[in-house]
């Protein structure tokens, strides 16, 4: 796993801290490749697995979502082994809730303390996902992370109470610590989702593309994603995709044309530059 695209560059580095924090700023901002694919004996309480692309013969596994409900509470327990979602393993890294209607979505670490009432430490949130539909047109798809600088420091949301969460924080206005990304779920046959931030120097002229996901001809999802997002929060807005009731039909509607892909991309703005 030693690839300086992927922020690697040392035997010894601790690949659980590389996935789950943000990806390393690059001035050229060459998208990050990952491929995800839902397992084919999961069907009400489904399995996605992320796999990272470092070249055409290589891929890393990364992630596991497994579909946990509880309570009539819907979360995805994510880990780092392919086969173990055990929330009390040592490979749990994290978890995403989400509300009845599909709609909201918060990420969390791997901490079993949501306020901290019993450690003195509350969990840590890595992102919120809103999915808002409109009467006509795509799904708009808006994506709250903490916000990062270019050396990969960034923002800690770790709420003592329930007013203290990402998701009250944004409701509220209160977004000095947020970077906002946004963009739309073209539900149609070779539709697509892209996500653009918009606070951020990597944003000009609405240029600055983070994560794109589409499905690919095996049936796989290709999901390309770079700074500010991580590995782990690009995983959960894919796994939030699938589960979204309107955004969900994207993966029984025919794939991408190979063809009409790259005419997108030929067609498509260069992202802004540093």
């Amino acid at each position: 796993l030693r690839s300086s695209k992927f922020g690697i560059s040392e035997p010894d580095m601790d690949v659980r801290a590389l996935l789950i924090n943000p990806a390393h700023w690059s001035d050229d901002l060459t998208p990050i490749e990952t491929v995800v694919h839902k397992a084919a004996n999961s069907t009400l309480l489904p399995h996605f697995h992320m796999h990272m692309v470092f070249n055409e013969n290589y891929r890393a596994f990364a992630f596991l979502a497994s579909k946990r409900v509880v309570a009539n509470t819907t979360h995805y327990a994510i880990s780092l082994d392919h086969q173990d979602a055990n929330t009390r393993a040592s490979a749990f890294c994290g978890k995403m809730k989400c509300n009845q209607k599909g709609t909201e979505y918060v990420i969390y670490d791997d901490s079993n303390d949501p306020y901290g009432l019993k450690t003195g430490n509350p969990r840590r949130e890595l992102g919120v996902i809103l999915y808002k539909k409109k009467l006509l047109g795509p799904t708009i798809v808006e994506v709250v992370v903490p916000r990062v600088r270019p050396d990969g420091a960034c923002a800690q949301f770790r709420p003592s109470a329930p007013e203290e969460g990402m998701l009250q924080l944004y409701r509220a206005g209160r977004t000095e610590h947020m970077f906002l990304i946004k963009g739309v779920a073209n539900v149609a046959p070779g539709g697509s989702v892209e996500l653009y931030v918009q606070n951020s120097a990597q944003n000009k002229e609405g240029q600055g593309k983070v994560f794109q996901a589409y499905k690919r001809q095996d049936g796989d999802w290709s999901v390309r994603y770079m700074h500010p997002l991580s590995c782990f929060q690009a995983f959960n807005i894919m796994v939030s995709v699938f589960n979204n009731p309107v955004t969900a039909g994207l993966d029984a509607l025919p794939a991408m044309d190979p063809s009409a892909l790259r005419v997108k991309e030929e067609s498509a703005p260069k992202h802004a530059s540093r």
